[in-house]
């Protein structure tokens, strides 16, 4: 059976109200949690689905201001490993990527770089793609690693999406929010879905 994980469960979550938390990620054995509407995250100690949440601020990451949106892990060999990145996309389209295991230890926890891409989709538009991280933006279905390898007007080209660009930009102009990306990989198709708007 499953059971509610909040404030009030055994185990609970504190430190902060569950209500508040928007999304949810998997990265070097803790989970990670975006608090709505702010450029705060969080995590929890490691292997635990509870427990004192720790809130880790991008405030002074992210300079163009809106929202932290989502977070991801960004696995480089398509698998668990050293090379493992932490990556959080704001609203406006920045992206941190960071490396180690600890945010609260100076030493295991390093910010790799600051990158911009178009601005991204939804909080439940990416997805991991062999050895990269695919980010639904509203010029096309980009890389991460195009990301940080290109300037911002060179990522059209590079987009997973460009022989469809025509098509997918005029949808991101129309519906700019609440897309979603799923994977069906013994069928070896990824499906984009946007939502109903009536």
């Amino acid at each position: 059976s499953f059971t509610a994980i909040d404030g009030a469960s055994s185990p609970s979550i504190t430190g902060v109200a569950t209500s508040g938390l928007s999304q949810v990620w998997s990265y070097s054995n803790r989970l990670f949690f975006v608090q709505s509407g702010t450029m705060k995250a969080w995590y929890l100690p490691v292997d635990q689905v509870g427990g004192a949440a720790l809130s880790l601020s991008l405030a002074g990451v992210f300079t163009k201001g809106g929202a932290l949106l989502f977070g991801a892990k960004w696995s480089l060999d398509a698998g668990d490993g050293l090379d493992d990145k932490c990556v959080f996309v704001s609203t406006m389209g920045e992206v941190a990527i960071y490396s180690g295991s600890n945010p609260s230890v100076a030493d295991s926890w390093a910010l790799d770089g600051i990158y911009q891409m178009p601005r991204p989709l939804g909080k439940n538009a990416a997805i991991q793609a062999g050895g990269d991280l695919l980010i639904a933006t509203e010029i096309g279905l980009i890389p991460i690693s195009a990301a940080i390898n290109n300037d911002l007007a060179a990522l059209e080209s590079k987009a997973v999406s460009a022989p469809i660009a025509t098509h997918w930009q005029l949808q991101a102009r129309t519906i700019a929010t609440g897309w979603e990306i799923q994977k069906l990989p013994r069928l070896g198709y990824m499906l984009v879905s946007q939502p109903d708007t009536g």
